[in-house]
């Protein structure tokens, strides 16, 4: 290791860094699919791109009214051009995201240093909510890149006068309100009105350059909203999810977002006040720790300035971040993934606040490496009891990352040039990206053994490999739609039996649905094949799950059974 210069072995140190990071991301591209938001999602894209019908959303023939389309557009664009599987449909999230990573490079560069930026990179894409969002893709993973490309494009107009961030400004934020709707547009009004406001700088609030801006968006938006406004609102006589005569314009532009927080969204789930506070725990490891030390830094290390009526861009993060906290806290309806939009921000904050000690020449807290260490202790304890005892997987997959593991601490310590800043997020960042290659690689997918879903369909198509064409009956209100979306067979929800009376004589038709209905249906209809499944919700893994003891009592069976024909 002697023989590399100073920036020789940073840059290649930097190099191995993202190269672990990106083999822990590879590794969840090929788990399957988790209901039931990601299935549902990969279905709706499935469904879109097999009917065309790309401005009117539908789930299984059914009218849609959830989420806007494009993470459904990108999907059903990406099954054109890589067929239809499950990386297919993560791979236009991921590319939206390593957008948003390089976004929060370029924001560092332009108003802190090169250096910070390397780092907020760094910790975003390792903490724990980013890697979990590019496996078990939702609307989040987009929504969170096109605004920090949109919060990127609007600080370069804001502070270059650059027409050409405008534009592009106002196509990353009609992208991301095609997402996940106004919660985009409202992180970049609170983090830079929070400034404006308070500075009076008021040739930023009232910009005529804004109308341009809002003319592109308007214009971009048109599609979405026409496609909402022939499928909802000209159709009074509808009712979707129990909501009669929805708007599908109100509903996009104010009810989803606005309306959970002022009630008249009916979605509730009764979170208790500090719901966002304790999933930020372990959503942002192994960072969430230190980064409430990097909040108080944050905060005293601005007063003065604040306190001389000095605000600058500072003030933009950590309004973006903390006001935007308070905002989804006050929601109705909360789930830990609504603050994976601000982690970046988060990032940014974490890594100015570790910089300072470099570029000041302090000791770093000798708490800051221990906590670290800690948190990697526990994650390697964790991953020891999950590996050998809840699910007993391949000793072979355990000693390759623990081998991993240790090889990266061992080349770190070798590398005696790399400054003190970055051997500490390098200690973050091996701890929780080999954390999440045991994780991909091997437990996810022990895991996912308990969810029956895709591997019926897996087993329905082999069955049935030779034949044209054939159907899967859904009853008794069974929720997979990671079956639909592996199945070479359309489905088809039904009801009631005389459905089934109706639809069973036709070839190669089968019928998934609970041993108790199966029961009663097996002595009226003839079987050829029959199949039984254990299945479990992986999604609300609970102890009594975890114990392997006592994990036969969580399962439900599933029955797959092909009529006689």
């Amino acid at each position: 290791m002697i023989f590399f210069s100073s920036i020789n072995q940073t840059k290649l140190w930097v190099c191995l860094l993202f190269s672990l990071t990106a083999v822990a991301y590879m590794f969840g591209f090929f788990i399957p699919l988790m209901e039931i938001d990601a299935a549902q999602y990969a279905i709706i894209s499935k469904e879109m791109y097999l009917t065309k019908s790309y401005l009117q959303v539908f789930l299984r023939g059914n009218d849609y009214l959830d989420k806007p389309p494009m993470l459904f557009w990108l999907s059903s664009l990406s099954f054109s051009i890589f067929g239809i599987n499950d990386v297919a449909f993560r791979l236009p999230s991921f590319i939206v995201s390593l957008g948003g990573l390089y976004a929060v490079y370029q924001i560092c560069k332009l108003h802190y240093t090169k250096t910070i930026g390397l780092y907020a990179v760094l910790i975003a894409a390792n903490c724990q909510a980013f890697y979990l969002m590019h496996h078990d893709v939702r609307t989040d993973t987009m929504l969170t890149g096109f605004v920090m490309l949109a919060f990127w494009q609007f600080s370069v107009f804001i502070y270059l006068k650059s027409w050409r961030a405008l534009m592009l400004f106002s196509v990353f934020m009609a992208c991301a309100l095609m997402i996940k709707g106004p919660i985009a547009l409202i992180v970049i009004a609170v983090a830079f009105g929070t400034k404006f406001l308070l500075n009076k700088e008021w040739q930023h609030i009232f910009n005529w350059k804004y109308l341009v801006s809002i003319i592109i968006i308007g214009v971009l938006l048109f599609p979405m909203s026409w496609g909402l406004y022939q499928q909802f609102d000209l159709h009074p006589e509808k009712t979707v999810y129990e909501i009669k005569s929805p708007s599908g314009l109100e509903f996009f532009y104010w009810t989803q977002s606005f309306g959970r927080i002022t009630g008249s969204s009916t979605w509730t789930n009764n979170p208790d006040p500090i719901f966002l506070v304790h999933s930020f725990l372990w959503s942002f490891l192994p960072w969430s720790i230190i980064f409430f030390a990097a909040i108080v830094w944050y905060l005293k290390s601005n007063f003065i300035k604040w306190k001389n009526k000095i605000l600058d861009f500072d003030l933009v993060i950590l309004s973006g971040f903390l006001l935007i906290f308070i905002f989804l806290s006050l929601s109705k309806f909360q789930l830990p993934h609504y603050t994976f939009v601000i982690h970046p921000l988060a990032a940014i904050i974490l890594a100015k606040y570790l910089t300072h000690f470099e570029s000041n020449d302090k000791p770093i807290s000798k708490s800051i490496p221990f906590i670290l260490q800690f948190i990697n202790m526990l994650l390697l304890i964790l991953s020891i009891i999950v590996s050998f005892y809840v699910f007993k997987i391949s000793t072979t997959a355990f000693i390759l990352y623990l081998s991993i593991q240790v090889a990266c601490y061992v080349v770190l310590y070798q590398f005696k040039k790399i400054n003190k800043t970055l051997k500490l997020i390098s200690i973050g960042v091996i701890g929780i990206a080999c954390t999440n290659i045991i994780l991909n690689a091997a437990i996810y997918p022990k895991l996912l053994e308990y969810q029956a879903f895709h591997q019926i369909a897996k087993d329905i198509n082999e069955v049935d490999k030779n034949e044209k064409q054939g159907q899967l009956l859904l009853y008794a209100n069974v929720t997979c739609f990671s079956t639909d979306f592996y199945l070479n067979y359309k489905m088809k929800c039904i009801t009631s039996e005389a459905n089934i009376d109706s639809l069973c004589k036709q070839p190669n038709s089968w019928i998934m649905l609970d041993m108790a209905h199966f029961n009663k249906l097996k002595t009226k209809y003839r079987f050829s094949k029959t199949i039984e499944y254990q299945n479990f919700s992986v999604t609300t893994i609970h102890a009594q799950f975890l114990n392997p003891n006592t994990r036969y009592q969580t399962l439900t069976p599933i029955v797959i059974a092909k009529f006689f024909h």
